[in-house]
């Protein structure tokens, strides 16, 4: 009984290594980040209103969501 308990804890503990090369985590990053650096060229080019309240919004949001953690820390 304790030697089927053993040879399964072992077959248990074996690291199976990954064949494929890695090539498909590439990819996936890469189609992770590329609409993002794209949305990001396009908004540092552009020249507009719409622009300026984007940016306005994410500075007020960073500016929210820091001072409610500072708080919380603070509480805790």
């Amino acid at each position: 009984m304790n030697r089927e308990i053993e040879q399964a804890a072992a077959g248990a503990s074996e690291v199976k290594t990954d064949t494929t090369g890695g090539g498909a985590h590439s990819v996936t990053v890469a189609s992770i980040l590329a609409p993002a650096i794209i949305a990001a060229v396009l908004m540092l080019t552009a020249d507009s209103e719409l622009l300026d309240i984007i940016f306005a919004s994410i500075a007020d949001a960073y500016l929210q969501v820091s001072t409610f953690v500072a708080a919380t820390f603070l509480i805790i």
